[in-house]
């Protein structure tokens, strides 16, 4: 909890609450469940490397009650791999699934240090497939700084992730499911909102029911 606390702070000083809040009148309901680092290592990541998602999929979790922040903490090289992301009027939501949704136009943004990109937690989306190379906007009379600092790293890709979502109780014990699917230790803290404790060793995607919540505040996890 204690670093986990530590973007909290980083999630203040950007305003991304209230910012977020907004976005579908969650103003006060909203609350960081989990962060972490989301590294991606080499000179190269192929396209069957990267695969095509959404953070928050379950279909009992509605669009505006979940996001995911995004943002590098460094200057990256322009041809090192950005965010994919396919808006929501793209033909890739339309079902049943056709040879247009499989094949729909995708779009990038490109990470900048400082600034982070905000998207719902069913938006879909993947890291961008990349080869690195030193283009030309990247250098000027020599090697420039940021290709040198990616080099120097090791050809690390660092991104900071924050992950927020409503903090209602019906929804809560859903958000805790799919960010315990996206974790790579069992011991990664995702915090329960304070309106419902979860049960983290219970089955809930097969669930129908909305009353497995455990009344009150705290729940496992270490900081």
């Amino acid at each position: 909890e204690e670093t986990l606390a530590l973007f909290d702070e980083l999630a203040r000083k950007a305003n991304l609450l209230s910012v977020l809040g907004d976005v579908d009148g969650r103003v006060g309901d909203l609350m960081l469940y989990a962060a972490s680092f989301i590294i991606v290592k080499g000179t190269k990541l192929e396209d069957k490397e990267t695969l095509r998602h959404a953070d928050m999929g379950h279909r009992r979790i509605p669009r505006g009650s979940s996001f995911t922040c995004l943002a590098s903490l460094a200057d990256l090289p322009g041809s090192v791999g950005g965010l994919q992301f396919w808006p929501w009027e793209s033909p890739l939501y339309i079902e049943p699934v056709t040879s247009l949704s499989r094949n729909a136009p995708v779009h990038v943004h490109k990470y900048r240090p400082g600034k982070f990109v905000a998207f719902d937690g069913k938006l879909k989306h993947r890291t961008e497939p990349f080869e690195y190379e030193q283009l030309p906007g990247d250098a000027g009379s020599g090697p420039s700084a940021r290709c040198d600092a990616y080099e120097a790293s090791g050809h690390l890709r660092v991104l900071v992730s924050l992950a927020f979502a409503s903090s209602e109780a019906p929804l809560s014990r859903y958000n805790h499911k799919m960010l315990r699917k996206q974790t790579c230790h069992e011991e990664a803290l995702i915090r329960q909102s304070p309106k419902c404790e979860v049960d983290i060793d219970s089955e809930l995607d097969t669930s129908d029911s909305d009353t497995e919540c455990k009344k009150g505040a705290g729940g496992r996890g270490r900081g």
